[in-house]
């Protein structure tokens, strides 16, 4: 499953997904690889993503996708270090903004932002 699939999963309704892999973005994205018609990710983090979609299956590319569903991507982040931390601590809420630049709003923001624990998605993706 790539990053397309992970997008579109109706099971990360909600969640702020971290990739893993160094490069994410190479091969685009196109309109036959989604789990379902739209994204359902709320975040997307990465080490880098790749700024050109370099297959000929591509439609667009990541970063034309994300900013087309407005979703907040972030890249140049140590990854491995955030999954680490994710693993020892659990799952958290957590806040991407690229409106409110204000370290003290975004802290509150997530702190305010509902935990996924208990939260009833089903509704929400069918």
């Amino acid at each position: 499953t790539g990053y397309q699939e992970v997008l579109t999963d109706p099971s990360y309704a909600g969640q702020i997904v971290c990739m893993t892999y160094p490069l994410i973005g190479n091969y685009g994205v196109n309109s036959e690889d989604g789990e379902s018609s739209r994204p359902w990710v709320e975040g997307f983090v990465a080490r880098e993503f790749s700024r050109m979609a370099s297959s000929w299956r591509a439609e667009e590319s990541l970063d034309a996708y994300l900013k087309r569903w407005n979703i907040p991507g972030v890249d140049h982040i140590d990854t491995r270090a955030l999954v680490r931390h994710i693993r020892d601590k659990g799952a958290m809420r957590a806040c991407l903004s690229t409106i409110d630049t204000d370290a003290d709003s975004v802290i509150e923001k997530a702190r305010n932002s509902p935990p996924m624990e208990n939260r009833e998605l089903a509704s929400v993706v069918t």
